[in-house]
């Protein structure tokens, strides 16, 4: 591998250096951006790159400038136009603005200004607006399915209240749900130092919704990547035959479905390789501004590497340097990426070797302090800006809760619900902790711990409303929509509080609970029967555990169904 070792002080010069550049753009050939479809970059420019004492000057001459682009346009230059302004009214009327700016409140004068704009030129080409319209209610829809609202008859009642007589009053809507979201009231705590919990998007799509109430960080894999395809067939086919016609062309398609099972195998694992890399490339762009301006704290995309490589160390970090490279041409600068890897012995060691090139890491498949502590030594002072322990909650509190049912525990239903928090509290202590207090004092803002695979339990998160206080939490649509569903209490720091000692008790029957919690500073009385480790060659012992196993299978079945789904298009371009 030819990959030069970058120190976090190399990394945050060229970080700055790419921000000032940034931020030295003119702002005169905004118009250019428009016309171009660059209507993220032209919307970012505003909302982040000009200084925001400038911002209104900026939005007044948008305001005054597009109406004659528009009326001078034709029908594509037409829909872009109004495209940046509906996305620009949505932007300021949100979270985003507080990203460069002290304050936390959304740029209403400014949005306002905007939205009445929007409403001009709709009203002046009825058939434009009618089609962005449409486009917008399907990504409507869209996110509402992977919320988790199934029922059609009701998705189709939400869009029709959502977009009432037209595109402002969508916007308006969306103002009123930002104004109001949980997910916005933490991220605002966030920069005020009230909380230091960094939100996530726990999914493959609509980052753009989430950046709005709070997210500064994103996780894509096959598996995510799958259910957002899934939510938009229509829309994710036409991307990935367009990723699969940039690189091949129809012939070398028709000779690879004509070769071998392993040549074809081959092109489909590269193919997949590319849809992931373009999802990534397309997020971490929205999310670049956000990691330039915090100087590489926030705004990262977690990308995981093939999980069939679990107990390959060399094979983890050949993917991972390879992909990281793409990205840094594609990026023209520091990627704004961590490679996902497994809490194995191999993903502990694949950990080591990739942080120490600068390159930082997102540790998955961790479940508990046996992984979580010999990961968090090696990677702790490391070349890497940033790297992330990610704690999967619900998924170790599911398959304790099915044990403690099996063994015919009492309560040993409601008491699993605690699972996850309580392995999270106790590694938030001995992490962060200073040593004379039992911890290992590591840097929390280098070695993150970060929740994940969260669960509601009727109306009750606990993987967040008991964690507040760590260093980031990554949240999934549905619970995002279980979060906001109401005004809730936010307590910025009860990841300190004590887990209920009845929960604890009730827990320790599970033989699986004492192998995620116990360390042996505990003692042999709630030591499990048969305590695992991330010693060199207990891969497979690891990756047999029951929460290793069920999300390893997962992720592995996903990385196969994503194949056989780019082989559908494949078969489907050559007829």
């Amino acid at each position: 591998m030819n990959i030069n070792v970058t120190s976090p002080t190399e990394q945050l010069a060229e970080i700055r250096d790419e921000w000032n550049r940034r931020t030295a753009e003119p702002s005169e050939d905004l118009l250019d951006r428009i016309d171009d479809g660059r209507i993220s970059d032209a919307t970012a420019h505003v909302i982040f790159r000009a200084e925001p004492a400038e911002r209104a000057a900026l939005v007044d001459s948008l305001v005054q400038r597009l109406p004659g682009r528009f009326h001078d346009s034709g029908a594509p230059r037409r829909q872009q136009i109004l495209e940046f302004c509906v996305k620009l009214a949505l932007d300021l009327g949100s979270f985003l603005p507080a990203w460069r700016s002290a304050a936390v409140q959304p740029e209403a004068d400014l949005a306002g200004s905007v939205l009445s704009l929007c409403e001009r030129l709709s009203r002046a080409d009825s058939a434009t607006a009618g089609e962005l319209q449409q486009r917008q209610r399907s990504d409507f829809l869209a996110r509402l399915h992977a919320e988790a609202v199934t029922d059609a008859a009701e998705a189709q009642r939400l869009a029709n209240e959502a977009f009432g007589s037209g595109l402002g009053d969508y916007v308006r809507g969306m103002w009123r749900y930002y104004a109001s979201s949980n997910m916005r009231r933490a991220a605002a705590m966030y920069l005020s130092g009230e909380t230091t919990t960094a939100l996530g998007n726990d999914y493959a799509a609509f980052l753009d919704h989430a950046l709005r109430v709070g997210v500064s960080s994103q996780t894509t894999n096959p598996v995510l990547i799958k259910l957002a395809w899934d939510t938009d067939k229509p829309g994710w086919d036409s991307r990935i035959d367009a990723i699969i016609r940039g690189s091949y062309d129809l012939q070398q398609i028709r000779a690879a479905l004509q070769q071998s099972d392993d040549d074809r195998d081959a092109m489909l694992r590269r193919i997949n390789t590319l849809v992931t890399t373009a999802v990534v490339e397309r997020n971490c762009r929205l999310l670049r501004d956000i990691f330039l301006m915090t100087d590489g704290r926030e705004g990262y995309l977690n990308l995981q590497v093939s999980p069939d490589n679990y107990a390959d160390a060399s094979a983890m970090v050949r993917q991972a340097v390879e992909v990281y490279q793409d990205l840094r041409t594609r990026l023209s600068g520091i990627p704004n990426v961590v490679i996902k890897v497994p809490a194995t012995p191999a993903g502990r060691d694949a950990a080591a070797e990739l942080t120490r090139l600068g390159i930082g890491v997102t540790v998955t498949l961790t479940f508990s302090l046996f992984q979580t502590c010999p990961v968090a030594e090696v990677i702790r002072n490391s070349n890497a800006l940033v790297s992330n322990i990610a704690i999967m909650n619900g998924r170790l509190a599911f398959p304790v809760r099915d044990e403690l049912k099996a063994n015919g525990v009492t309560g040993g239903e409601e008491a699993a619900r605690w699972a996850g928090v309580a392995v999270a509290r106790k590694a938030f202590r001995r992490l962060y902790n200073p040593v004379s207090e039992g911890g290992m004092g590591i840097d929390r803002s280098r070695v993150r711990l970060l929740i994940a695979s969260l669960r509601i339990y009727d109306d009750w998160l606990p993987d967040i409303s008991e964690l507040w206080g760590v260093p980031a939490i990554t949240v999934f649509p549905n619970v995002r929509r279980a979060l906001d569903a109401h005004p809730r209490q936010i307590d910025g720091n009860s990841v300190v509080n004590a887990t209920p000692a009845e929960a604890i008790r009730t827990m320790l029957s599970s033989e699986l609970f004492r192998q995620a919690w116990w360390t042996e500073e505990d003692g042999a009385e709630t030591a499990p029967r048969e305590p695992l480790s991330l010693a060199d060659g207990n891969d497979e012992a690891v990756a047999a555990w029951k929460p290793v196993r069920q999300t390893l299978d997962q992720f592995i079945d996903g990385y196969s169904v994503m194949n056989s789904m780019i082989l559908e298009r494949l078969t489907h371009l050559v007829r």
